[in-house]
């Protein structure tokens, strides 16, 4: 199965982010910046954006990218609720004849992976953006786990094609200055600090569980509505919020049908209202599309990527399976990787009949937006690892104004 690597898109007046499309027979993959007029360039190559499933965004989110995603997603959201629509209708008449059913659009979620605030940025604009019939899954990348040293070469994702190595690297100095406090230029005020401490990130928990459960839950329905219960009454299923100080959180104690005892089964919290249930207005409703997101700061990170194909089995040789006695009904068998008994009581392991494992190859999509990123990237100890560094064909260059002159580069 061959899989293959597009430039959807470079930076031009149309177009300023740059995409690769990665695309194999059966999935389909995005890699990069899809900022506005992606949609435009994918429809120019003519490239079948409607089966991409999993984007996986470069660099630090920002707003940027936040435009041209939306409408990445909300165009592959349409063509799988098309999908969905014709294959309804086709089944119908199908079941009219007797006939066997087709099945569903193949994938029904699109996950989107990315660096920090992924979530934080997502959930800020679930105003205008709800109630989606397709469904979004996040996974925002925090951790650093071969910052100094490589312990594993374990993939942090990996699916039936490909396998991806998430790669985040830190700038060198804060992207903008700490502000000062306006009381610190009177005099005799000195027992405050002059400067107000750095925030910290959000939770991306809260966000993410906004993004997937209000803004892009799969169905028309729900509309950001809590509704008032008490901790006792509270499902397994659920997804549970509290109340403090008047900010909203996700609640993470004991609850019930979990084996914990709970401190407080009166106290009231929140859930999303079940299918056509009849909320009561007059009740202490909440709702989370209008209310302000938890502060955060902004990204110190840029994420790059290692992405590598799975490697291939070697190929068949069909004369040495006849040799060795075995039926040509079994040939799927020793390609699938298992182990046959031929018909005089031999046994024939897939090793016998294949030639060497075809190793996967791969690519660099590196990411550095400004100077105080490039020693981070180059100082990464992926790249003096010679296993995972193996078959690494080529490095796809996302490159901010200046930087492809720079000497630590060239």
């Amino acid at each position: 199965m061959a899989t293959s690597v597009e430039i959807a898109s470079a930076p031009t007046v149309d177009t300023p982010g740059t995409c690769l499309f990665v695309h194999s027979e059966r999935r389909a993959y995005l890699f990069g910046r899809p900022e506005e007029g992606t949609q435009r360039a994918f429809q120019s190559r003519r490239l079948g954006m409607g089966a991409t499933e999993q984007v996986f965004l470069s660099g630090s989110v920002s707003w940027e990218l936040v435009g041209g995603l939306f409408g990445y997603v909300l165009t592959v959201g349409g063509v799988l609720e098309a999908s969905r629509e014709q294959t309804a209708v086709m089944n119908e008449e199908r079941k009219s004849k007797g006939q066997k059913l087709t099945k569903q659009a193949a994938f029904e979620t699109i996950h989107i992976h990315g660096g920090e605030n992924l979530n934080h940025t997502l959930a800020a604009c679930r105003p205008v953006i709800l109630r989606q019939p397709i469904s979004v899954r996040t996974h925002e990348h925090r951790e650093n786990p071969r910052l100094e040293k490589i312990e594993s070469i374990e993939p942090d994702w990996k699916d039936d094609v490909l396998r991806v190595w998430k790669i985040p690297i830190q700038r060198d100095r804060p992207s903008s200055p700490k502000k000062r406090r306006r009381s610190s230029a009177i005099v005799g005020d000195q027992k405050k600090p002059q400067f107000k401490e750095w925030s910290p990130l959000s939770d991306p928990e809260y966000a993410s569980t906004l993004v997937e459960k209000v803004m892009f839950n799969g169905k028309l329905k729900g509309n950001g509505m809590l509704i008032p219960v008490k901790l006792s009454e509270v499902k397994p299923r659920d997804t549970v919020f509290t109340r403090q100080k008047g900010e909203i959180k996700l609640y993470k104690g004991p609850r019930p049908g979990d084996g914990s005892e709970l401190t407080g089964p009166d106290q009231t919290v929140w859930v999303f209202p079940e299918k056509e249930a009849q909320i009561d207005r007059s009740a202490d409703i909440i709702n989370v599309t209008h209310r302000r997101l938890p502060p955060t700061i902004y990204s110190q990170s840029s994420m790059c990527y290692i992405v590598k194909c799975l490697d291939r089995r070697g190929k068949f040789n069909p004369q040495k399976a006849k040799e060795l006695g075995v039926h040509v009904t079994d040939f799927r068998h020793l390609t699938a990787g298992s182990t046959i008994v031929t018909k005089d009581g031999v046994t024939v392991t897939p090793e016998q009949v294949l030639g060497e494992t075809q190793p996967g190859q791969g690519f660099i999509l590196a990411d550095i937006e400004s100077r105080d990123l490039i020693d981070s990237f180059m100082e990464r100890p992926e790249w003096s690892n010679s296993e995972l560094m193996s078959h690494v064909a080529i490095v796809y260059w996302i490159l901010g104004p200046g930087i492809a002159d720079d000497a630590r580069i060239q």
